[in-house]
């Protein structure tokens, strides 16, 4: 009986150690894509609450100016990050300026019908406008926004 006993006293081999390890790699291996998939969906979903943030803002600076507002899409080779630009144009009192540069983490891309969308002086836009926010982890993870 002490024999038996002390055999289960002598630990852990080396064997069961690596067995152990290889299934919690096998584990992490099937794991793995679904944090990155989640990773994507939260990237996804920020990008499209600064989008309409972004809209939102452009209408209210447009109404409280008094002024055209005109929202710009930057976006693949043209720039190294995708952003969004408001700018309010030139009157006759002031010069052009540009009210914020929004820009979007690398793991988003921005797909617009046009290169750029205005606002009257009351926020309305002048024509609606499609745009795709695209997750680069994913193509299945994408918003559809219509600006209007």
């Amino acid at each position: 009986m002490s024999h038996s006993s002390s055999r289960y006293n002598r630990g852990i081999s080396i064997v069961e150690v690596l067995i152990g390890a290889s299934m919690l790699v096998v584990l992490a291996a099937f794991l793995s894509p679904i944090f990155s998939q989640n990773q994507g969906k939260a990237e996804l979903s920020q990008a499209v609450e600064r989008v309409q943030k972004t809209v939102s803002q452009a209408q209210q600076t447009a109404r409280l100016n008094h002024s055209n507002v005109i929202m710009q899409f930057k976006s693949g080779k043209d720039a190294q990050q995708d952003s969004i630009t408001l700018t309010v144009p030139a009157q006759k009192t002031q010069a052009r300026q540009v009210d914020e540069v929004i820009e979007f983490p690398e793991g988003v891309r921005l797909i617009s019908e046009r290169p750029q969308i205005h606002f009257d002086f009351r926020g309305e836009v002048d024509q609606p406008t499609k745009l795709m926010v695209v997750s680069n982890s994913t193509e299945e993870l994408t918003e559809r926004l219509l600006i209007y």
